[in-house]
């Protein structure tokens, strides 16, 4: 279930809201509830500067031998700015997760950079540095592998830092190229040995 609320005139205030609900019983009878709230807004001070909230909340709920909650609150202030073809994003990305059970710290803070340049309409070079809590829940590892064996460990996924890079272009009419690179260090990858 989902429902979504926004103001689609655009003005120098723009706001989205939605939320969503999921409850799944796998046929080991393990649950998970999941309550999913997004939030996002941006005020435009001037031609070359805007200010942008992203938000999100996950509240949710995991049974299986045991009962454990795992909720996750995100609040991402940015700094948009352009001029001349430079398109430039800064911010910060706070992430507040309560399952401590194998992460010592519930606020996790990352530095958000972009930079974007239009050296012409076919090349158009990036660059950034991020971060982030990778919110990882039964259903999305179900969605992935339906044969996922009973009492699975679910963990959300550490991004601690992540670079990255590329260019991407328009060729003609439909026809568009990207390529890129990316580097980081994470920790709690599922399916994996961390």
């Amino acid at each position: 279930v989902r429902n979504t609320l926004s103001n689609y005139i655009h003005e120098m205030f723009n706001y989205q809201v939605d939320g969503s609900f999921h409850y799944l019983v796998d046929a080991y009878q393990a649950r998970e509830n999941q309550w999913e709230f997004n939030g996002r807004g941006d005020y435009i001070l001037n031609d070359e500067l805007t200010l942008k909230v992203f938000t999100d909340l996950y509240l949710s709920k995991h049974s299986d031998t045991t009962v454990a909650y795992r909720n996750m609150w995100r609040f991402k202030p940015m700094l948009y700015l352009l001029f001349n073809s430079f398109d430039v994003q800064g911010g910060l990305n706070l992430v507040y997760q309560d399952d401590v059970s194998y992460v010592s710290n519930a606020l996790n803070v990352y530095p958000v950079f972009k930079v974007r340049y239009a050296l012409y309409k076919w090349l158009r070079p990036y660059v950034g540095i991020g971060g982030d809590i990778q919110r990882n829940s039964l259903q999305g590892f179900l969605q992935e592998n339906p044969l996922l064996a009973p009492q699975v460990t679910l963990r959300h996924t550490n991004q601690r830092f992540v670079l990255y890079g590329g260019a991407r272009g328009d060729i003609v009419g439909q026809i568009s190229w990207h390529a890129g690179f990316s580097i980081g260090e994470y920790q709690n990858l599922h399916c994996l040995v961390n």
